[in-house]
């Protein structure tokens, strides 16, 4: 009985393994700051679109499409800043001091406009579609659309956003049977707690001297002031 329970959630789950496994390597890299983590999120963005239609988790399913979208702006953002020569003082950039921040003022916005269009899609879904916890659904979506947004620009407060998104999501997938992604959302959680601290610890670092070779390597190239 267990061999064929087994057998039976390994032969549907083989699309959902591989989303696990390719959003893990995302948010290891995503959490240590490094522009390698979209491939990974790209890929398993592409996965997840398809997985969500297909339980019903329309707004998910869209929201993952919008996921692939930001994976090629993100690799694309981020590459741009990760190849900033140093300057001309021979000092080297630190990834902190790229990392931004937002106030708490526009994070009250956010949040008021996230709940407005949270009720408002929440109550067309359940009123006009067959979806899944529409309420619910729609929350974790428009939250998770302004966090990836916020992550594209290395905001530190991203965060924040995603440890509340990834913890609501463990009920959510656990509620429709997606064993596996509810499993990866708990990692998620505290993976969005390590990052959060980490990103931060690296604000606070951000810029160190070059090595003397380095320095003059910098002088040579022309990076000095005219």
């Amino acid at each position: 009985m267990l061999a064929e329970t087994w057998a039976e959630l390994s032969a549907y789950s083989i699309p959902e393994l591989l989303a696990v496994c390719a959003s893990l390597v995302y948010i290891v890299l995503a959490a240590r700051n490094n522009r390698y983590c979209w491939p990974p999120a790209f890929i398993a963005s592409i996965l997840f679109v398809v997985i969500m239609w297909q339980y019903g988790l329309l707004m998910d399913s869209l929201l993952n499409a919008y996921y692939a979208a930001m994976a090629v702006y993100g690799w694309m953002v981020w590459q741009a800043q990760d190849t900033v020569k140093p300057d001309a003082q021979s000092a080297q950039v630190l990834p902190g001091a790229l990392i931004a921040r937002k106030s708490a003022r526009s994070h009250t916005i956010a949040i008021g406009v996230i709940a407005l269009l949270s009720m408002a899609s929440g109550y067309w879904l359940a009123s006009k579609t067959a979806a899944s916890f529409a309420y619910l659904d729609s929350l974790t979506t428009w939250a998770s659309l302004y966090a990836t947004w916020l992550l594209a620009q290395r905001v530190l407060e991203n965060w924040l956003y995603w440890i509340a998104i990834d913890s609501l999501s463990i009920y959510l997938y656990l509620q429709k049977g997606l064993y596996f992604t509810a499993l990866l959302f708990l990692v998620y959680t505290a993976m969005a707690l390590y990052a959060f601290y980490h990103w931060r610890k690296q604000s606070r670092e951000k810029r160190r001297p070059l090595p003397p070779n380095r320095q003059q390597a910098v002088l040579d190239s022309g990076n000095a002031p005219a």
